[in-house]
């Protein structure tokens, strides 16, 4: 657990902006091929480079985000490595031909990420409490 709300803050952000880098380039990864086909660019080959890297970004921004949700997990007490692998495993998990199931792995490091914002923001709020 972490010790100070400074703590808990810093973690929080990164959370935050983890998340919001991993939501903004898989927007990107997959709006780029529909957007070079509006250009009519869809066949050259720095279209092809861009997805490539537009892809190897998303990918890096997920396991960012899976390292700090892993992080924040054990700053409330829970299991880091539990969240982390689930985080990282769910996208794969989620391509098992179960129709409902796929889609609530598929849907859970979204909702993993809202409910360990609102545990580190009960968190700060007792620490903050304590010091008053």
């Amino acid at each position: 657990m972490a010790d100070s709300v400074e703590d808990l803050l810093a973690v929080e952000a990164r959370l935050d902006r983890s998340f919001a880098a991993a939501v903004v380039f898989f927007l990107l990864q997959t709006g780029w091929p529909l957007l070079a086909r509006m250009m009519e660019q869809g066949g050259a080959a720095w279209v092809t480079v861009v997805n490539v890297a537009l892809w190897l970004s998303f990918l890096a921004a997920y396991i960012w985000f899976a390292v700090a949700a892993a992080a924040a997990a054990g700053s409330v007490g829970r299991s880091r490595m539990l969240v982390g692998a689930w985080i990282v495993l769910a996208p794969f998990l989620a391509l098992l031909p179960i129709p409902i199931v796929s889609l609530l792995i598929g849907a859970s490091p979204l909702s993993i990420k809202f409910i360990l914002s609102g545990e580190l923001r009960s968190e700060i709020q007792r620490k903050t409490r304590e010091l008053e």
